[in-house]
């Protein structure tokens, strides 16, 4: 029985999240699969994603399958085994983190977030959390920058401006 308290629309999604998890649970485990992460991640299957969040969404503009599927091609390991699992997964998580691709950027925006004493922080500059992943933290932007290619002690925006480097900084580093 349904709970009488979600939308139509929630129902239908629980009632396919659910079928797709049963459906990874009865894949073998490390088998090499013959679909690609982009015969998975169909524009369809992208836009389903987003399309969950509200019109409002500052990440609806800025995710896209394009930059993805960009990013993806830096990293020809990712989804080499048990690719629906692999794919399940980095969207489960990306989900979480910006509630199905509706923002960018971490909301609360004051706390600098200079935490590691490893690394300096440059004036003016914040490590909130953004992109996919949010990405947190002077110590991680410096090396998400270093492993991906870009400043992430000078230019921490880049990931809320780039859209390939914000999926990289999961693809690459997360």
């Amino acid at each position: 029985m349904f709970n009488q308290n979600i939308s139509p629309k929630m129902a239908l999604l629980n009632v396919f999240l659910g079928l797709f998890l049963l459906a990874l649970a009865n894949i073998p485990r490390n088998v090499v699969c013959q679909n690609s992460v982009t015969d998975l991640v169909t524009p369809e299957f992208f836009d389903g994603i987003k399309n969950q969040a509200p019109a409002t969404c500052e990440g609806k503009g800025f995710y896209t399958r394009d930059a993805f599927i960009t990013a993806l091609n830096s990293y020809p390991e990712f989804g080499r085994t048990d690719t629906n699992r692999e794919v399940a997964a980095f969207f489960a998580h990306v989900t979480h983190e910006t509630t199905d691709f509706c923002y960018i950027e971490e909301k609360n925006k004051a706390d600098p977030h200079c935490t590691s004493p490893q690394y300096p922080c440059a004036n003016g500059k914040f490590y909130y959390g953004r992109g996919p992943i949010q990405l947190t933290g002077n110590g991680n932007y410096i090396e998400a920058g270093r492993a991906i290619g870009f400043d992430g002690l000078n230019s921490p925006e880049t990931v809320a401006r780039d859209r390939v480097i914000s999926f990289k900084t999961l693809c690459g580093f997360g």
